[in-house]
């Protein structure tokens, strides 16, 4: 038996993964996701560095 790390083991494939947070956005409330999807792609992906054309351009994909 091959010894697999132990974060392996408990997050599953990268198939599971995406499935599981599917399931998680998609049970979300529909006002909801594009405060976390402006949050995820300004603040996470450092959006808040491209400036004021930046901010509405991610304004604008998220809502």
């Amino acid at each position: 038996m091959k010894l697999i790390g132990l974060s392996a083991f408990h997050f599953g494939h990268a198939d599971e993964r995406v499935l599981w947070l599917k399931g998680i956005w998609y049970s979300l409330p529909l006002f909801v996701r594009p405060f976390l999807y402006f949050g995820y792609r300004y603040f996470l992906l450092l959006g808040f560095l491209d400036g004021a054309r930046g901010s509405l351009f991610h304004f604008l994909q998220a809502f």
